[in-house]
């Protein structure tokens, strides 16, 4: 899969714990959640293209005119994902 400028740009600062609520909320087995822990350079195919899927679910095709506006259109899972909370 191809590297995403913001996927990586949003992966890499997650904390292991966060990057494996982020894909696989509390329900990771650990073979997905060992491998989702890595930087993004270091990911293997399969959880490449799940970090870019959820990067583009967050952060969409842009054109948003401010922040707020991109908040906004965030429901709480998406909110809570991009903000690397596994609850609330």
């Amino acid at each position: 899969p191809p590297d995403i400028a913001y996927a990586m740009r949003w992966w890499d600062t997650l904390n292991a714990e966060q990057k494996v609520a982020a894909l696989y909320g509390s329900e990771a087995t650990a073979a997905p959640a060992a491998a989702a822990q890595k930087m993004y350079d270091a990911l293997d195919g399969v959880t490449k293209v799940k970090v870019n899927d959820a990067a583009a679910e967050i952060y969409g095709h842009g054109g948003y005119s401010s922040v707020t506006e991109w908040w906004e259109s965030l429901n709480c899972r998406l909110k809570r994902v991009a903000t690397r909370s596994a609850s609330g």
